[in-house]
């Protein structure tokens, strides 16, 4: 008797253990935006994260307007040579380049149409693209970035055509 109530007392914390790993969170799509959290601390900037080879190459291209505190994150998951460039982009623009774990490797000041790439300084697990003046606050003191919670933004990614105009 003591055996069968053992059996079916671990049979029960099997299944509670196994109920915790299929909730509903493994299969939601993760958030369209983030908020960047600078240094372990949340930002007013709300980015756009563009995760699909479509949405990466269309990114900010034909906004002609970038709304304050917003941007567009690139989810690069540790590509090493990747550049960034201007092509129909018609806003002045940052990329910052995060690390794997969240360390700033650095940043690049893009101009409005500019063909020239700028590339990453070695594998990168995010590019952000933001506005030189949202990025001013943080630009020579900003040693980490993360995304963090979902958040409401009216600039989107989206794949195979123009971003949202402004």
């Amino acid at each position: 008797m003591v055996a069968r109530l053992l059996v079916v007392a671990m049979t029960g914390l099997v299944l509670v253990g196994c109920s915790k790993g299929t909730s509903s969170s493994t299969n939601a799509r993760p958030p369209g935006h983030a908020r960047l959290i600078v240094d372990g601390k949340p930002s007013q900037i709300c980015v756009a994260i563009a995760r699909t080879a479509r949405e990466q190459e269309t990114g900010l291209m034909n906004v002609r307007a970038l709304p304050k505190n917003e941007g567009m994150a690139f989810v690069l998951s540790g590509t090493p040579n990747v550049s960034f460039w201007m092509k129909d982009t018609f806003v002045p623009l940052v990329v910052v380049w995060v690390a794997d774990g969240g360390a700033v490797l650095g940043a690049a000041d893009m101009a409005p149409q500019d063909l020239t790439p700028h590339p990453t300084p070695g594998p990168v697990a995010l590019g952000i693209e933001l506005s030189p003046g949202d990025w001013a606050p943080f630009r020579d003191r900003a040693k980490t970035i993360e995304l963090g919670a979902d958040c409401q933004a009216r600039i989107t990614a989206r794949g195979g055509g123009p971003s949202t105009r402004f």
